[in-house]
Formats: C-alpha cells, structure tokens, sequence
C-alpha cells in the first residue's frame, strides 16, 4: 500500500527542485502515466503555493521555495492568481458575517444588483481556477501524446533498419544463390571448356590409387560439386590447399543447394590455371556466429592434366 505522506513529502520535493535528475526523471515518468497521482500533484502544488503565501513555513522554505519554484513564468503567475484569490476571500468573507447591518445609503447598489455583482465575482475566480486545472490537464495529455509519438517514431525507424537489413540479406542470398544455380546449370549442360567432377566428404589414406580428375588443355575452369552428409550452417568457406598446407585458393560465402538427387552439395567453380598435376585438399567449413568458422568436411583428389 502506498504511504501518503511519503508520497506528498516527494511531491514537495519536486516541486522545490529537492530531487536529483535521476529521481526527477522517474518521477516525471510516473506521474505522466498516472492520472490520479497528476490530480495529486497539482493538490500539492495548491498547498505549498498558500503555505508560502500565508508564511507558515520556515524561513529556509520559503528561500528554497523563490529559488526554485518561481523560476518559471506560469508558475509565478499561479502563485498570483492564488494571492488574489485568498485577498479576495479575506475582504469579502470576513466582511459579510462580522459586518453589523448598516442602513443602506442612498448611493449602495439594490441587494439585487449586489447578489449578482458577488454572483459574478465568484463565478470569475472559481472559472479561472477551473480554467487553469483544465490548462494544467491539457498540458498533461499533450505531453502524453508527445511520449507516445517519440516512442512510436523510435520503433518505426528500428523497423525500417530492420527491413532494410533484411532486404541487403535477402539481395545477397539471392545473388549467391544465382551464381550456384549458373555452376548446377552448367553441369546439366556440358561446355568444351569447363569440366565438371563429384566429390564425396572423406580423406583416404591413398589418394594417389584413386582415380584421377583429368583435366583437357583448352579448360578455362573446373567444377566441383562438393555432397554434404549435413546441412547445418547458412553459409559456408570453401579452402583448397596442397597436402603440405599451401592454399591455392578460397571462396566465401557459399550456400548449399539440392542437387537432381535430393543430396545437399556446395557447388565451386575453380580457375582451371590455378591447378596443377598433383594432389590437392579441399577444406569446407560452415560460418557461425561472429563471423567464426567450424570446419564440416575436408575432400581429397588428384588432378591430372593434359
């Protein structure tokens, strides 16, 4: 349950600038979300204006209130609406019970004329501080709206960055994509000038007994379509090496396709003069998180040339 007093002690804090920016701003939060604990807080807005204006507070309160209350021009002028207010009161009030009844002098309005003269006085100053309360709740509601606006501006351009950051993937994916569905064209439809090889995952002990991929003189590249016992990863690298560790060669960002077979293969096109009549070793490894790399596969074979 909430303390009462505690809760007006902060309000008086606030209104006196007594609170840190921190406190401030989560005061500030919570009262723009409350609309009761707003009625409360313009409540004691009222109380610590008369409190000032009657003088019964302490000095280093009243000092305290100057220097840090009336330092805007609508809260200066609140404070003289509740000056006139309370000189009103005081001289009519007062006035009406403790006057004695005089014979009305030949130049005093009818008591007609005088009730709707005091009608009229009070239906000003009880407007005008209705008036102001109105003002103040305005206020309050703009501010609300200008919260809400700020915050739903915020996550309109979080999600313009994201579709635009899903839109860049998207367009890269696709372009990969492409230059994969080119490479399983062309070993659909055989080129004089490129060669076009299967490789299965493993490193066997004797390399050399395998048999060789044959590369023709006149080839500008070979194909290799690597089959994949897993697909785990979105992207892949693809490293080829010698037996002794040297790379030759290095592709990015490649992703894997179905083959006619329903087999998961990573499809490479390798410049056919990077390639000599030896024994190679190719490394795929899949992207992580963070850009890191987990080796998947490593294939072995021996190229011919002739």
């Amino acid at each position: 349950m909430i303390d009462k007093a505690e809760q007006k002690r902060c309000m008086a804090r606030y209104l006196l600038g007594d609170m840190s920016e921190a406190e401030r701003a989560e005061f500030e939060k919570q009262y723009l979300a409350n609309e009761e604990l707003f009625e409360e807080l313009v409540a004691t807005e009222t109380e610590t204006i008369r409190s000032y204006l009657s003088g019964s507070g302490s000095e280093a309160e009243r000092r305290e209130f100057e220097s840090h209350f009336l330092t805007t021009p609508s809260r200066r002028q609140r404070v003289e609406f509740e000056k006139s207010l309370g000189e009103y009161v005081s001289r009519y009030a007062p006035a009406k019970q403790l006057r004695p009844r005089l014979a009305p002098a030949k130049t005093a309005l009818p008591p007609s004329w005088r009730f709707a003269f005091v009608a009229m006085v009070l239906l000003m100053v009880v407007g005008g501080s209705w008036i102001m309360v109105i003002n103040r709740r305005l206020g309050h509601e703009l501010q609300l709206l200008r919260l809400e606006q700020s915050q739903r501006e915020q996550q309109a351009q979080q999600l313009r960055q994201q579709v635009a950051d899903l839109n860049v993937q998207l367009q890269h994916e696709r372009t990969v994509t492409s230059d994969q569905q080119q490479l399983i064209a062309q070993l659909q439809l055989p080129d004089l000038r490129v060669g076009a090889f299967t490789l299965t995952p493993g490193l066997p002990r004797h390399v050399d007994r395998q048999k060789p991929l044959v590369i023709p003189r006149g080839l500008s590249s070979v194909v290799l379509q690597l089959r994949l016992d897993q697909d785990e990863y979105p992207s892949y690298v693809a490293s080829l090496e010698t037996p002794e560790g040297s790379r030759v060669w290095q592709q990015q960002d490649l992703v894997s396709l179905k083959s006619h077979k329903d087999k998961h293969v990573i499809v490479l096109k390798v410049p056919s003069n990077l390639l000599q009549s030896r024994t190679y070793i190719l490394t795929v490894s899949g992207t992580v998180a963070g850009g890191n790399t987990e080796e998947v596969a490593a294939y072995a074979f021996r190229i011919v040339k002739r």
